[in-house]
């Protein structure tokens, strides 16, 4: 990206470009994490909070097993929480425009505490499945609304290296959140539960009392009251990147779907596809922020574009037979193409909203994303066991297809343009 400090070209400043200007425009990950206001740091916090939570979706179905239910009931549990996930994020982008995003958050985390507290009381099957699916729901509607406001407290220029911090967050909580469970889980399934809930409604109290509203302006609000997602898909270039996200979600997944079976089918020992999934967590938790510092400079068709089309190629090298060195290659290829892309993409809906809309378009591009993940595994292991390793470049023509929308539909935010250059100075 290009966009210049609001303070280039006044009086004073010294218009030398290069190290100066550097400094001015890209002051550096460390500088820019600390210069981030305090409600923003909270967000993040509550982030990494709400994702170590999610633990319950990791051990719900030995729960319901626990309880006398079969596999398969335990499975379609798992699925409401899936299912509700989806609609909590549809719902979270309406609720930051109808009731702020402040609200919003609150409530997210306020009803997931309560509803995890309830949990271990619930009676029967039936009411087991509607609480979990609804603590789906209620989980996901904080993520819409956070990044919508987390994109009212910055600048627009640092939005994406906001946005990787936003997703260092999460992956931090993921990675920790089944350790906490499972240490928590040596006391009971209702400790587990009950220190979840203390910390959500402590969380929740906290940003009620902390956070700023970030509702939109009245006249934006009422002006966008009656829309629906279907507006937002009108926007034909915006669905274009929604299409693109679904399909490269698609494909990301297979490392947990198809590649598995594949290197079973292969003979390849467990602990070296355990080894691949490690090292795609661990680089990008240590390398996507300090990268961030470079990509946030990208024009956004370029980041977004060119990192799905890494990813695509990456998932298709699998397919490659030559060795566990050519497999480290094709998940260091496709973790780049993650790291390149996603902060872009985590920025792009705040970014290119129409005003009073930006909850709505987070939400709907989440939302896109979050069907391709659900999708993904069980479409790769029916296409596994019916053309076998044909498999990876399918996928691979998929992650193609996927960057081609990208290219076509990621328009420039205009926030991020250029600023007019000085007269008499380069």
């Amino acid at each position: 990206m290009t966009a210049t400090d609001p303070t280039a070209g006044k009086p004073g400043a010294t218009q030398k470009p290069g190290a100066a200007e550097q400094e001015v425009t890209d002051p550096g990950i460390r500088a820019s994490l600390r210069a981030l206001p305090g409600p923003a740091r909270l967000l993040l916090a509550g982030v990494a909070l709400n994702r170590m939570g999610s633990y319950v979706q990791v051990f719900v179905v030995l729960y319901v097993m626990s309880l006398g239910h079969t596999a398969a009931q335990a499975g379609l549990v798992l699925t409401g929480y899936g299912a509700g996930s989806v609609l909590g994020t549809l719902l979270g982008g309406t609720l930051a425009e109808r009731v702020g995003n402040r609200l919003a958050i609150a409530g997210s985390v306020l009803v997931t505490g309560l509803l995890t507290a309830a949990l271990p009381a619930v009676p029967g099957y039936p009411a087991l499945l509607l609480t979990v699916t609804a603590i789906g729901v209620a989980s996901q509607v904080y993520r819409p609304a956070a990044s919508a406001l987390l994109a009212e407290l910055l600048p627009p220029r640092r939005l994406v290296v906001a946005s990787a911090a936003f997703r260092l967050a999460l992956n931090a909580g993921a990675a920790l959140g089944p350790l906490v469970g499972a240490a928590l889980l040596t006391g009971s399934y209702t400790l587990m539960f009950e220190v979840n809930a203390a910390v959500s409604v402590l969380f929740g109290l906290l940003a009620l009392a902390v956070l700023p509203d970030g509702r939109p302006a009245p006249a934006a609000s009422g002006q966008r009251a009656r829309a629906r997602y279907a507006d937002v898909l009108r926007d034909r270039r915006f669905a274009l990147v929604v299409l693109a996200l679904f399909l490269i979600a698609l494909v990301e997944s297979q490392y947990l779907s198809a590649l598995p079976l594949s290197l079973r089918e292969q003979g390849v020992p467990t602990a070296v596809y355990t080894a691949l999934v490690a090292l795609n967590g661990l680089l990008v938790i240590v390398g996507e922020l300090p990268l961030t510092r470079y990509v946030q400079h990208w024009p956004m068709r370029v980041s977004i574009a060119g990192g799905i089309a890494l990813i695509g190629v990456g998932i298709g090298l699998y397919g490659a037979r030559g060795g566990a060195a050519l497999l480290v290659v094709a998940t260091v290829v496709w973790t780049l193409g993650e790291m390149v892309a996603a902060p872009s993409t985590l920025a792009y809906p705040a970014l290119t909203a129409p005003e009073g809309a930006r909850g709505r378009y987070i939400a709907a591009l989440s939302a896109g994303q979050s069907v391709g993940y659900a999708a993904g595994p069980a479409l790769g292991a029916l296409l596994f066991q019916g053309i076998g390793a044909a498999v990876w470049p399918v996928f691979a023509a998929v992650g193609l297809l996927a960057a081609a929308a990208a290219r076509s539909g990621v328009r420039q935010p205009k926030a991020l343009a250029p600023a007019p250059a000085t007269t008499g100075h380069m």
